[in-house]
């Protein structure tokens, strides 16, 4: 379906999980969860595109550092350990989106 610009999907993958007490069904489970940030294109942003049409463009930029400074140790009521970022990368897309992945790792307790 379309969405609207900037967007953001989130997926989270457990890495790892190991039983903590058999007799409680506990297990520790160490996640990553991704944020896929996208943005339409808006220009250019080398030292030759005009001022105005660079600084739209890097506006990305400052979206993507809000949302680390957001979640860099946020714990989420204390329901997980503190997020700490392992990954960030950004790929221009040959319709010219731009996606910065940004990946934050976890750990918590799961209880069935």
């Amino acid at each position: 379906p379309p969405v609207d610009w900037p967007c953001c999907l989130l997926s989270i993958d457990y890495t790892n999980c190991r039983d903590l007490a058999v007799e409680v069904n506990t297990q520790l489970v160490m996640a990553d969860i991704t944020l896929r940030v996208a943005f339409s294109p808006a220009g250019e942003t080398h030292n030759h595109a005009p001022a105005g049409v660079r600084n739209t463009a890097l506006q990305m930029l400052d979206t993507v550092e809000k949302l680390h400074d957001a979640l860099q140790g946020e714990t989420l009521g204390d329901t997980v350990s503190a997020l700490s970022r392992s990954r960030a990368t950004m790929q221009t897309r040959s319709n010219r989106i731009i996606v910065f992945n940004l990946t934050y790792s976890t750990t918590f307790q799961e209880v069935k």
